[in-house]
């Protein structure tokens, strides 16, 4: 049996209350982390949103996109729509950057 709840809709990265570091070695543009979400299969598109902003909207799995480093708190969440025009939406996940 698994002991995760089988949620519709999950944010896989980045993880909960997650840390980053900018580096002042790297140009800034460089410097991204990826969103990934899981979906069930009848999801037709699966939206990633940072800070409320949409980041990306897919239509088929792998579920992910690529977002910037930006210090600060942030928050991070997927909406998906399924077959039938519901809407599902992830837990909602949070982190920060350090400057």
């Amino acid at each position: 049996s698994n002991p995760l709840p089988q949620e519709e809709l999950s944010l896989v990265s980045p993880g909960d209350l997650t840390t980053f570091q900018i580096s002042t070695g790297l140009p800034l543009a460089d410097q991204q982390i990826r969103l990934l979400a899981v979906g069930a299969g009848d999801l037709r598109q699966v939206t990633l949103y940072v800070d409320g902003q949409a980041l990306a909207s897919l239509d088929a799995p792998p579920y992910q996109a690529w977002w910037p480093l930006a210090a600060g708190a942030h928050e991070a969440w997927a909406a998906g729509l399924r077959q039938d025009g519901t809407r599902v939406e992830s837990v909602h996940v949070r982190f920060t950057v350090k400057p």
